[in-house]
Formats: C-alpha cells, sequence, structure tokens
C-alpha cells in the first residue's frame, strides 16, 4: 500500500503518540501515603487490576486507532503497482508533446517575427505548464517533428532543464509523429508503478492542421500504471483559421543526366516544376514566381539559372511551370550539381525551396559485350544486335555517348568501373562469375540491359541472370515468332521516354516486331517499359535485387537498373533497327536509364537518408533558410547498411564523399510536402482521434469528452484538477467514525460514573468498600 500524499500519512502515524505519552503520563508514580483502612483499599484493588488495566488497554488502543484511520485517509491510499517508478511517491507526471513539424512554423494571421508562429504559442504554453508544477511534480518533454524526439524522457523534476531544452526547439522541415510520441509514453508508464507515478497528464500542444495531425492514422494507447488514476489527455484546441501557403512539390529536369558539354553542362535544359496551394490561399487569384539556380557539388553557392511565372485562379490547387536554364549563368559545375527551385515567400518558408540533384558528364560510357567481328562492315541483314547498338548509340564522332567493346571474357572490376552503362547483346555468352561481377557493377548505379541471342534455339542462360542480379524474372526458353508481326503500342506506360512523347505515334508505327523471347513471369517491382499493340511486354525494367536477393546494404541504397529487351535488335527479329525510331530510343534509354540507375538522391525530411554507393560521410552544402545549430550543420556519417546513423529533419544539400574524401555524388533534402498543408480540422474530429490513445473499461474507444481542451489562460486550473480521489478515503473515514464511536462508549463505560445508594447506617468500612467493588 502506498500514498498519494504520505507526508500526511507519516504526521498521522506520528499521532498516534499522543495518545500514548498522555496514557504514559496518568501512570506517573505518586508517593505512596499509608492510613489505617489501606489494608482494605489495596485487598480490593487486587481484585479489580486485571479488568482495569484491560479497559484502559483497550481505550489506547481505540484512540490511537483512531488518529491513525484519519491520517491514513487524509494520505489517500494507493495500491501498489509493478516494481520501478518514475518519480516520487504522489508526485505527478506530466509528459508535455509539443507539436514543432513544418506547419508549427507558420505565422499567424497579420503578425510577423519568430514570436508569432505557432511554435511559439505552444512553447509559452509549454512554460506555462511548467510553471504550475510543484518541486514534487515530474515533466517530460517530446518534440512531434517526425520521427518523435524525447528531449527530456524519462520524466525529470528538473523543471529548469526541461525549460533549457524547450526554449532551444525549433520548427524541422518534416511531419508530426504523433504516434511515435504516445507510443514512447507508453513504453515510459509501462515499466513504472502508480505510486510512483501519481496521477499522469498528457498535454498535447499543436493546431492539428491537415499537415500535422492524420486524423486517419491509427493512435497507440497510453495505459495508467496498475493503482494509479487513468492517463488524463489535455490539449490546445484547434485552430480555426490558418495562413494560406504555396510549395514546391518536385522538380523535374527532363533528363536526369546532362550530356551537353563540359563549360555549361545545364544550359538549355528545361526542368518542370509542380506547385501546390493550400489553405486560404486557394481560394484567390495570385501569381507565384519561379526562380531557378543551379550549384555544384564544388561550386559554392547557387547560381541564378532562370525564371517562371504561374499565375493561378481561384480556386485552382496545383499547377506546373516549365522554366529553361538560362546559358548565360550555367558555367562549370564538375561531375555533381543539383538544381533549385525557389519560389515567392509566404507563412511558412521551407516549403518555398525544393532540390534535385542531377547527374553532369561530358559523356555516357557505354560497354557493349560481344565477341569482336573481323574485317569490315557487315550488310544490314548481317549487321549483329552489338553493332546496331553502337550505330544508335553513336551515329558520329560528335555523339555524347561513347562506345567500347568488351569482350564476355574480359568482364572484370576494371572494365566495369570505366563504363557506366553495359550492355550484354550475348548473355548466353556469360558465365557466372561475370554475371555476380555485372551484379555488383548493377548495385553500384549502373545500367545494365540486356537482349536475347540470335544464336541458339534454347534459352537457359536467363537463370543465372536472375539469380545473379536478384530478379523475380522467368524467360521463355525458346523465342517466339510472331505471325504478322507484331506493332508498337500508341500508348506507353511508361515516362522514361516521355521527350518522345509528341512523336511516338509517328515513329512507332512502321516498327514491326517478328520475333520475341517473351517474360512469362516478373515480381510487383518490374516496370513495363513498352508494351507491343496485345498489350504484352516487350521491354521491362527493375532494379537489381528486387526480387529479394539483395543485402541490406543494397536494398536500403536502392541504385542500378536492369532492362530487358524481349527481341534482339536486329532485322531477323524486329524492324526497328532500320527506322528512325531506333536512334532516339536506344539514346533516351541510355540516357534516362543512367540517370535512373543512380538511385534516389532526393529525399523528404525526418527519415535516415540513403548515401550514395561506397559513400561515408554526407557533409551540409547549404543550409536552411533560418539559423541551425551546430549539431544539424556536422556532417552525417553513414552506416554499414547504407544509410546516415540519425534522421536528418532539415532540408538542405549535402555531398556524399568516401573514406578517400572523393565526391560519391549529391544528395537533398526537401520539406515534406504534406506536412506544410495549412487546412484546418474541426475539433470534434479532433477530440475523436486523440480519444483513441485513452483506454476505456469495455475495450471500446474512449469517450472524446475524455480529452480536455485547453489555453493558455487555463492551464494551470487544469492540471490543478488531475489528481483523482483515492477509493480507500472513504471507507477509512467511515472506519474512523465507527472507531471514535466505540471510544465514546467504552469510555463511558470504563468510567464507572454511576450513582451509588447511600451505605446503610451500622455498615462497616470493610463492608462497603466490598460492596463498591
Amino acid at each position: 500500500m502506498n500514498f498519494t500524499h504520505p507526508a500526511l500519512f507519516a504526521a498521522g502515524a506520528a499521532c498516534v503518540a499522543i495518545p500514548i505519552i498522555v496514557h504514559l503520563l496518568l501512570r506517573r508514580r505518586r508517593k505512596p501515603v499509608l492510613w489505617g483502612a489501606m489494608r482494605f483499599i489495596l485487598e480490593a484493588h487486587k481484585r479489580t487490576r486485571r479488568r482495569l488495566r484491560l479497559e484502559r488497554w483497550l481505550l489506547l488502543a481505540a484512540r490511537c486507532l483512531l488518529v491513525l484511520l484519519v491520517g491514513a485517509a487524509l494520505a489517500r491510499p494507493l495500491l501498489s503497482g509493478a516494481a520501478g517508478s518514475l518519480g516520487a511517491p504522489g508526485s505527478r507526471t506530466v509528459y508535455i508533446l509539443i507539436d514543432n513539424a513544418l506547419a508549427s512554423g507558420a505565422l499567424d494571421a497579420g503578425a510577423g517575427g519568430d514570436d508569432a508562429t505557432a511554435l511559439a504559442r505552444h512553447k509559452r504554453s509549454a512554460a506555462r505548464v511548467l510553471d504550475a508544477l510543484t518541486p514534487a511534480d515530474r515533466a517530460a518533454l517530446i518534440a512531434l517533428g517526425a520521427p518523435a524526439l524525447p528531449l527530456v524522457a524519462p520524466p525529470s523534476a528538473d523543471r529548469a532543464a526541461v525549460r533549457t531544452m524547450l526554449e532551444g526547439l525549433q520548427p524541422t522541415d518534416g511531419g508530426a509523429d504523433f504516434a511515435g510520441a504516445l507510443d514512447v509514453v507508453a513504453r515510459e508508464l509501462a515499466g513504472a508503478s502508480g505510486a510512483g507515478v501519481g496521477s499522469v497528464s498528457v498535454v498535447i500542444l499543436s493546431d492539428f492542421l491537415l499537415g500535422s495531425a492524420d486524423l486517419v492514422r491509427a493512435l497507440p494507447r497510453v495505459e495508467a500504471p496498475r493503482g494509479a488514476p487513468p492517463v488524463r489527455a489535455l490539449a490546445s484546441r484547434p485552430v480555426e483559421s490558418a495562413p494560406g501557403n504555396v510549395q514546391v512539390l518536385s522538380v523535374d529536369p527532363l533528363r536526369a543526366v546532362s550530356l551537353t558539354g563540359a563549360d555549361a553542362p545545364l544550359a538549355g535544359e528545361q526542368v518542370r516544376v509542380q506547385l501546390r496551394r493550400t489553405g486560404a490561399a486557394a481560394g484567390e487569384a495570385a501569381t507565384t514566381t519561379v526562380r531557378l539556380s543551379v550549384m555544384g557539388a564544388s561550386t559554392g553557392a547557387p547560381v541564378p539559372a532562370g525564371t517562371a511565372m504561374v499565375r493561378w485562379t481561384p480556386g485552382q490547387t496545383e499547377a506546373v511551370a516549365t522554366a529553361t536554364i538560362d546559358p548565360a549563368s550555367a558555367g562549370p559545375l564538375g561531375e555533381f550539381a543539383a538544381v533549385i527551385a525557389e519560389i515567392d515567400a509566404d507563412a511558412i518558408g521551407a516549403d518555398n525551396l525544393f532540390r534535385r540533384p542531377v547527374g553532369v558528364r561530358e559523356s555516357l560510357r557505354v560497354a557493349v559485350v560481344d565477341r569482336r567481328r573481323f574485317g569490315g562492315g557487315s550488310r544490314l541483314d548481317r549487321m549483329t544486335p552489338g553493332e546496331w547498338m553502337r550505330l544508335a548509340l553513336r551515329p558520329n564522332d560528335a555523339s555524347p555517348i561513347e562506345v567500347t567493346d568488351v569482350p564476355p571474357a574480359a568482364i572484370d572490376a576494371a572494365a566495369l568501373a570505366a563504363v557506366d552503362v553495359v550492355y550484354v547483346p550475348r548473355p548466353d555468352l556469360v558465365d557466372e562469375a561475370a554475371w555476380a561481377r555485372l551484379r555488383a557493377f548493377a548495385f553500384g548505379g549502373g545500367l545494365v540491359i540486356v537482349t536475347p541471342p540470335t544464336e541458339g534455339s534454347v534459352h537457359l542462360w536467363s537463370d543465372g541472370m536472375a539469380r545473379a542480379l536478384g530478379l523475380d524474372w522467368r524467360l521463355a526458353r525458346e523465342s517466339v515468332e510472331v505471325a504478322g508481326g507484331r506493332r508498337l503500342s500508341e500508348t506507353q506506360p511508361s515516362n522514361l521516354f516521355a521527350l518522345l512523347g509528341s512523336e511516338w505515334s509517328e515513329l512507332s508505327r512502321t516498327v514491326e516486331v517478328a520475333r520475341v523471347l517473351p517474360v512469362e513471369e516478373s515480381g510487383p517491382e518490374t516496370r513495363t517499359m513498352l508494351a507491343l499493340d496485345d498489350g504484352s511486354a516487350w521491354m521491362i525494367a527493375a532494379r537489381p535485387g528486387s526480387g529479394g536477393a539483395g543485402d541490406a546494404v543494397e536494398d536500403a541504397q536502392g541504385a542500378g537498373l536492369v532492362v530487358y529487351l524481349a527481341s534482339a535488335p536486329t532485322l531477323t527479329w524486329t524492324s526497328l533497327p532500320a527506322k528512325p525510331l531506333m536512334l532516339p530510343l536506344m539514346q533516351e534509354l541510355v540516357r534516362q536509364g543512367a540517370g535512373q540507375s543512380v538511385g534516389a538522391l532526393a529525399h523528404v525530411a525526418g527519415g535516415r537518408l540513403i548515401a550514395p554507393p561506397r559513400a561515408t560521410e554526407l557533409t551540409p552544402l547549404s543550409e536552411t533558410r533560418r539559423q541551425t545549430t551546430g549539431a544539424e550543420r556536422a556532417p552525417a556519417m553513414v552506416d554499414s547498411t547504407g544509410r546516415v546513423t540519425e534522421p536528418v529533419r532539415f532540408a538542405g544539400l549535402f555531398r556524399a564523399t568516401d573514406d578517400r574524401g572523393a565526391t560519391r555524388g549529391l544528395v537533398a533534402v526537401n520539406a515534406d510536402a504534406g506536412a506544410g498543408r495549412t487546412e484546418t480540422q474541426s475539433g470534434a474530429s479532433v477530440q475523436q482521434w486523440l480519444a483513441q490513445a485513452l483506454p476505456s473499461d469495455s475495450g471500446a474507444p474512449a469517450d472524446p469528452s475524455r480529452v480536455q481542451w485547453i489555453d493558455e489562460q487555463s492551464l494551470a486550473g487544469a492540471l490543478q484538477t488531475t489528481e483523482e480521489g483515492s477509493p480507500f478515503s472513504l471507507p477509512l473515514l467511515i472506519a474512523a467514525a465507527c472507531v471514535a464511536l466505540l471510544e465514546t462508549v467504552m469510555a463511558r463505560a470504563f468510567s464507572h460514573a454511576r450513582a451509588e445508594a447511600p451505605a446503610p447506617a451500622g455498615r462497616t468500612v470493610a463492608e462497603a468498600l466490598e460492596a463498591a467493588a
């Protein structure tokens, strides 16, 4: 048994000594005075001494028990819980969950400065919570910016330390992780005793905008320790109005790899910028200016590179702007660069900027794995797939794509390190060791293109390829001749060839497919790049290891791309090599495929970034728009799985370097666009959502009314009412009343204060004493 107010119980226990002291004082030994009739009195006293002693002990026990029961009732006893506690017995425990997600940086309407943001309001409310606590209470502070960060946990009685952490809190560029924060609270309470925690309050400070509170996502339940009062939830009321916000959703260069020369690599490149309006801004006509800039891994600062205008109509929420990088401003950038789009300032500044890494190459290097043929040029009908591919990729000496020949027996790490793309027209000549080297090349960010060989009637090579590259593909054993020929579908499912979109119908209608080695089975991660007019896949692509054969590092990096074309590019299989579509199709396949094979280099704030292959450290190149701390500007280390060791909560651009200090690429972190939505949500729906975290006796969702709305003025009073009564206090008071009544009756009965009749004449003193006894 423990007590909510142990000091009161201790005082009550101490007061038990008062009746004992009085009893001892009344039993002081007095100086005996002898007189004549003493003998008769002593004889009567001996006969009644045992009864009198019992009466005195009963009265003393009743009086001590009365004092003890009253003290225990006032101290509010509770049942003991599991071992371990979060605080001193009887203390209040308050968990402060404060929203510092992207939307918390929004400026209040008509206000300006850092003190006018939603986060500033939440911090003032949290400070009032700390002011309302007593020295015996404990507080924990959890930041909701994804992923939820316990700043002070377990709860601490050092309110000054909690206040210091609170004052240094800044808005992150990600969403709000309510579920993660409540899970932290649930884990803390799971190992605590009810008496040690006392009453538990969870104070949630947020505006509950659409970008912060996802009312569809379930919340974990927070159970109070056994013997403790139920957990109470106190939350700031959802705002009824919020400022509008315009955000950059994406930046997409039409080509992920630029091959336009070393002096001005991005000059003339087109960039699509997608914008979105949320909140009150969506109902107005407005104009937004999009400013482009480019930045290299070693250039230092972004260089302005072009502008575009977006004119919004009332009610329009999304728009796309296309801008062209100005050749006059796009100078040398190095091998790795980034395109940055920025729009006009508004309520939330972090999502006005979007960064997109792009590859910069003077040329792409393609290796063709085939046997060398000696002699002069071949007739068109005798040209091999490798020869057709060389002609399409490098039609003249000015082409930015370089093609080299690699015999199947010469596939090694040195040969693969010098190229960006590997084309395998003779996969039947590649042995198991060579496939293993191609696997390492693909997982390192390379593009592997495979077409079936024209020689042989039974194709067994596909098993070794799929096994080595980690693909869940199953190809047919024999090629199939297409009766009457097939044509390419006019509607293609992939955007890999988006630049050919305007001319696709005209270019593709002349292409016929006479023979294929079809794909009989492929996994869910496989994408169809080109399809025939009957809907069957003609070109497919997948990440290496998508079939589940990659290790932890390979799966995390998500780099590499494997493309399979079901027809060999030769005139005996398809008319494609002799048609105008051949050159632009293969050029785009190599350029866009090489860009996609690098892996995802643009990430959303709030997660653990995936580093480029062989990178060991990510160093920030540009800071966020607001002042960041030294820890946020420090390099992010990459662990053995290819991810950074800690989540990155702030947007920025990072240079990835290996253990020798060489640059492996650029990694961009952008604000979470979903977290920047400023639409308001009703209090009833938010209250019902938060009630999921409060358990009920029936197991059903708790009554939403158990979530109490608070404001800055009512915080102190709300916390004072969180203390629940003990279920034993009233029974103890009733028992004390019963003992008091019993003590009164016994005291009256044991006092022997009853009227005695006068002694009849002639009785002796001894007889009178005996009668009195």
